[in-house]
């Protein structure tokens, strides 16, 4: 009876944990491409964030691009964690190749090149969920906006 408390609090304790974890790496992410994008080492090529949300087939993740020949990381969030967008328009631009992806891109003055929005992340053993709010030349940590696509 005791190990099964346990094991059920950790599991809890344990999906809090990754929720945190994996949101702060997503802003870091942010981050990293709009200094990438300030910096423009690599001439004309954009780095960018392409968010796959749950509700496309095998998704549930993030890649960062380097312009529209590599990935340079991909995020697959664990099965306790699902990215959702909201607010009250679908956030960032639609990718040309496939209008389900989202994409957030910088400008190298490092304004938003894209639309703004949100990215919900939530944990679904806790039922506790975080917003990503992408805003001009800022990025943080609030409440999740729960109009969802």
């Amino acid at each position: 009876m005791t190990l099964t408390l346990f094991l059920l609090n950790f599991h809890k304790i344990h999906a809090a944990w990754q929720l945190k974890i994996y949101t702060r790496q997503l802003v870091s992410d942010i981050r990293y491409i709009q200094q990438q994008s300030i910096m423009n080492l690599e001439g004309d090529l954009q780095y960018r964030i392409k968010f796959y949300s749950k509700y496309l087939d095998n998704a549930n993740k993030y890649q960062i691009w380097r312009g529209n020949i590599e990935i340079v990381k991909e995020v697959k969030l664990p099965e306790t964690l699902e990215m959702y967008y909201g607010g009250a328009e679908q956030p960032f631009n639609p990718d040309p190749d496939d209008p389900t992806v989202r994409v957030l891109a910088y400008k190298s003055s490092g304004e938003i090149a894209t639309n703004t929005g949100t990215v919900n992340l939530r944990d679904k053993i806790n039922e506790r969920a975080v917003g990503v709010v992408v805003h001009r030349m800022r990025v943080r940590i609030g409440a999740p906006n729960e109009v969802a696509y």
